[in-house]
């Protein structure tokens, strides 16, 4: 970290809780040489934090968004190639300006989350691969019959 300069501004907490930390960050650097869909990115997204990822796995299509209205929405971050430092350091360094931080890339990035990656977890009305509708904790609901012993 001494040859970048690094070494009086970055701190390694060990476990923290990220939901606590998220808001402190200014820009997420993603450096992956394999990823499926990063969640990572996507929280950072959730936030307003603009991402700099390694060209892999999804995230091209997280940062630039799918063709049609998802790309609409403009980049939320920045895409550079596999153990290339130089790029990273430079990508890293364009999301630091403008200094507002929900500016461009961030507004992107919550607009991009909201939009297309948002999915309400549901509570009712779902099938128990276990158990039957009304057999459920709480009792019935869902499929359309009464719980036994509720007419």
């Amino acid at each position: 970290m001494g040859r970048w300069g690094s070494g009086n501004c970055l701190t390694f907490p060990g476990s923290v809780d990220v939901a606590e930390w998220l808001p402190r960050f200014d820009r997420l650097a993603l450096t992956s040489v394999s990823e499926s869909q990063p969640l990572v990115v996507l929280e950072a997204a959730a936030a307003g934090i603009p991402s700099v990822c390694t060209d892999v796995g999804g995230c091209r299509e997280l940062l630039e968004g799918r063709p049609g209205d998802d790309a609409l929405l403009g980049p939320s971050g920045l895409v550079v190639a596999v153990a290339s430092p130089d790029a990273l350091a430079e990508a890293l360094g364009a999301l630091s300006r403008p200094p507002e931080r929900h500016g461009g890339p961030g507004r992107a990035a919550i607009a991009r989350v909201g939009a297309f990656y948002d999915q309400p977890v549901p509570l009712h009305g779902h099938r128990d691969p276990l158990r039957g509708p009304d057999e459920r904790p709480g009792g019935g609901g869902g499929g359309g019959r009464p719980a036994p012993g509720s007419r």
